[in-house]
């Protein structure tokens, strides 16, 4: 599994439209399962201190184009994102499935009572 290309997928599930965020998280858990991996495993590994990486020396830094990429953020910021965000789809997933439970109560209301096309009648 790239890291980088996780990395990526994980900063899209931070956008803020809920579709995108979603498939992103779905993306992040297949790229994961296939390395067999989990979200679970993910924030385990977070836990662990990573020791800190060697700085380059000057003349490689200056090498670097300037539109590179920004690395990853360090694993703890990642999980405190996928806590967010699983907080935030447990809500809308809240929030659904009251709009369900409300559609079925008038679906059944409707139902019981006359058709609409004879309301007026």
């Amino acid at each position: 599994m790239d890291p980088d290309k996780l990395a990526k997928v994980l900063a899209m599930a931070e956008s803020e439209h809920q579709g995108e965020a979603l498939s992103a998280l779905r993306a992040a858990r297949i790229m994961l399962s296939r390395a067999g991996l989990s979200f679970r495993d993910l924030a385990e590994r977070a836990r662990v201190p990573v020791p800190p990486a060697p700085e380059p020396p000057p003349a490689a830094q200056a090498s670097e184009p300037a539109g590179a990429p920004a690395p990853p953020p360090p694993p703890d910021e990642l999980v405190r994102g996928l806590r967010r965000q699983v907080k935030d789809l447990e809500l809308e997933l809240a929030t659904l499935r009251r709009q369900l439970d409300k559609a079925a109560g008038d679906a059944d209301r409707q139902r019981g009572g006359r058709p609409l096309a004879h309301a007026g009648a």
